[in-house]
């Protein structure tokens, strides 16, 4: 499959400020919450690589924590964000898929919420095959799909409805291969990493109005707001009433709305 114009189109929307503000706003608030499953696995010593490591939250934690942290993405504007999180930190801008470290440099690489950003995700695992010691951890986090996923399934099923006939969004990789337990397993031996552990995270946006959720996703991401530029203005609008009528029915949390986004959570080793 050809996902060079997803590629461009990444690398694009990831240096667009007003993205990049919109993910830490809107999707901050949920992915910070999957930091301390990464945490808890971290060697006690050793050097560890927050490979995509965004605006830093991740970063951060860890050397807060007394690791020996580096952090690398292909977004300059997230580094920039990520130099201020995590001063101390070692950052790079480069590309996941040609990671630039030798052999067997590190003891654990963590990924949160990054591999779906990725063109060619078996490279890039290949890559952290490559970079971790043999026995070394790696641990990463994405999204769980729209059939066990409240927030994704709104999204993308007033998506598919409005989307006008004979249009559709440029070739990406699967963004839930993750999220399924025997596919992932699959995908991460194909590229030296045996898969050790896939739990589920039960995260959830929890908003003040029911039309924030689209928004969130209209401004925050590149990939899936390449599926709602794709419906047109008209489409568009529909398709966010549509969202924001089923989260006013079916989501309202006290004062608030409180809206499931499970996340996986794989741990595997290097051979």
């Amino acid at each position: 499959m050809d996902y060079s114009t997803f590629a461009e189109r990444e690398r694009a929307g990831w240096a667009d400020s007003d993205i990049t503000d919109g993910y830490v706003r809107g999707f901050g608030p949920v992915v910070d919450r999957a930091c301390d499953a990464h945490l808890g696995l971290m060697p006690e010593t050793g050097r560890v690589l927050d490979l995509c490591c965004g605006q830093g939250t991740l970063t951060a934690k860890m050397a807060q924590a007394g690791r020996e942290i580096s952090g690398l993405d292909f977004s300059a504007d997230m580094l920039e964000r990520a130099r201020k999180a995590a001063p101390d930190a070692d950052l790079s801008h480069g590309d996941a898929q040609d990671l630039p470290y030798p052999d067997d440099l590190f003891d654990a690489v963590v990924c949160n919420f990054g591999m779906m950003h990725i063109p060619d995700q078996p490279k890039a695992l290949a890559e952290v095959s490559r970079v971790l010691k043999p026995g070394g951890v790696f641990s990463m986090t994405s999204w769980v799909g729209p059939e066990a996923s409240d927030a994704f399934r709104l999204i993308f099923a007033n998506a598919r409805a409005n989307l006008p006939e004979g249009i559709s969004p440029p070739p990406q990789p699967d963004l839930f291969i993750y999220g399924r337990p025997d596919d992932a397993a699959r995908f991460l031996e194909q590229s030296g990493l045996v898969a050790e552990q896939h739990d589920i995270l039960p995260l959830a946006w929890d908003l003040d109005d029911p039309d924030e959720l689209f928004m969130i996703f209209l401004t925050g991401t590149v990939g899936a707001r390449m599926t709602l530029m794709a419906l047109g203005d008209e489409g568009r609008a529909r398709a966010a009433a549509g969202v924001a009528e089923e989260i006013e029915r079916d989501y309202r949390n006290g004062e608030r709305f409180r809206i499931p986004a499970p996340v996986a959570h794989i741990v595997a080793r290097a051979v």
